[in-house]
């Protein structure tokens, strides 16, 4: 449960991250401010920086307030776009994961009442590409996903999806994404941000691979002064 603290309390994960730059532990910096007045609103903006232009993120920003621990009102909206996978794999592979969040719609939630939650969406953008053995694959996905907050603390953001293109028998390119964050034990004072990509690349019989990349797995407590 929440604890009954008035006043507004600002924090940052990891402490003294900032929009600007990537921090040096963490490929995401998570800002905001929670207060208690008595209702719950919760202000929090998540960074996800690129990895290679430590000066690029992109960016989902969560206005929720509650009524005890009811839910009145969500508003989510993102903005900007980011490499979050720049690298060389395994067999000589370069692969390139480019996350764009938008704001969908005015970003404004609605109530479910058969749920109890309120939900809304937001807007993401993935292109994926890949180029192994002088052979280049590109692969753009355009996908609209869900925040909800729910009875009890329960939020959630969760961009979970698959998909290809190509032939599976010739060559193609497909994508795994799993982005979740969310917070931990009905506590909106224990947050996760959770984050994996998995790439498939193949080329008639020259090249066959297939690639997991984790991006975050953190735990972090929201600290009120």
């Amino acid at each position: 449960p929440a604890p009954h603290l008035g006043g507004t309390s600002p924090f940052s994960i990891p402490k003294g991250c900032t929009p600007q730059k990537k921090p040096d532990s963490d490929a995401f910096c998570a800002l905001g401010t929670i207060s208690f007045t008595p209702d719950i609103i919760l202000n929090i903006t998540v960074y996800l920086f690129d990895a290679i232009d430590h000066s690029k993120s992109t960016h989902f920003h969560i206005e929720a307030a509650l009524n005890g621990s009811q839910p009145v009102g969500l508003n989510v909206t993102g903005d900007g776009c980011a490499n979050v996978v720049d690298k060389e794999m395994a067999g000589g592979m370069l692969g390139m994961v480019e996350l764009c969040s938008q704001t969908f719609g005015d970003g404004r939630g609605k109530f479910d009442e058969k749920s109890g939650n309120w939900i809304a969406d937001v807007g993401l953008k993935v292109h994926a590409a890949t180029k192994i053995f002088g052979k280049s694959l590109s692969l753009p996905v355009n996908k609209v996903t869900q925040a909800h907050i729910g009875p009890n603390y329960d939020f959630g953001l969760d961009a979970k999806f698959e998909e290809t293109t190509g032939d599976k028998k010739s060559k193609g390119l497909s994508i795994a994404f799993d982005l979740t964050f969310n917070t931990k034990d009905y506590s909106p004072l224990i947050w996760e941000l959770d984050g994996a990509v998995t790439l498939h690349a193949w080329w008639n019989s020259l090249f066959n691979f297939k690639w997991k990349i984790d991006l975050f797995h953190k735990e972090f407590p929201v600290y009120i002064r």
